[in-house]
């Protein structure tokens, strides 16, 4: 896993493991441990990925997580965006979606208006302050080929603040490469995950836990 945590975590439990095996079968480490490596080493990478993909988002454990800072915001948020000028130089406001694809780990952002989708660069969760959670993320937007001179490609980036222990809101602004900036506020849930702008439109939302 990317972070130092999860080095360590890694670490301590392939020692746990190996001692754990020690203990039970009377082997010794320095005799037989290299026996024991790969099969550890496996079973370690197969808990972790299990852990880090589904396990953590469990009710008792999402709870853990969640108050020492890793809120889950997994599935398809609803909201506006509102933009201070359009290709028109006016302001105004879209329905916006928010798909976020997450593991403990990583962190995947679609946006979909529309006229357009973006993608994520980056994307993590930060904590500037012991009671404030932020998604944090860099991005590129594209409009379809018939819609790219009014909306032509254009990289950005968005801070959200997370509302809630349990995620009930996300809400902040954005700013382009091209001057362009807004707010975003995202009320409405879905736990399924969206692939467009008319998958996330068709989907059934409700207010975040």
């Amino acid at each position: 896993m990317p972070t130092k945590n999860w080095a360590r975590i890694t670490i301590a439990l392939f020692a746990a493991i190996m001692l754990g095996i020690s203990l039970i079968t009377g082997d010794s480490l320095d005799e037989n441990g290299i026996r024991w490596i790969s099969g550890v080493s496996g079973a370690v990478i197969l808990l972790l990925l299990i852990y880090d993909r589904s396990v953590w988002r469990w009710p008792l454990i999402r709870k853990l997580a969640e108050n020492t800072g890793r809120p889950v915001i997994r599935g398809t948020w609803k909201g506006v965006l509102e933009y201070t000028k359009d290709a028109k130089g006016n302001p105004g406001s879209i329905d916006f979606y928010l798909s976020v694809d997450q593991t403990y780990s990583l962190l995947t952002i679609r946006g979909f208006v529309s006229t357009s989708e973006s993608y994520s660069l980056t994307a993590s969760i930060d904590r500037p302050l012991p009671n404030q959670r932020r998604l944090v993320f860099a991005y590129h937007s594209h409009a379809p080929h018939p819609s790219r001179n009014k909306n032509r490609p254009h990289d950005g980036t968005a801070i959200l603040n997370i509302i809630g222990i349990s995620a009930k809101s996300l809400s902040g602004s954005y700013y382009t490469d091209r001057g362009g900036s807004g707010t975003i506020q995202l009320t409405d849930y879905s736990p399924k995950l969206s692939e467009s702008y008319e998958d996330a439109a068709a989907q059934t939302y409700r207010k975040a836990n």
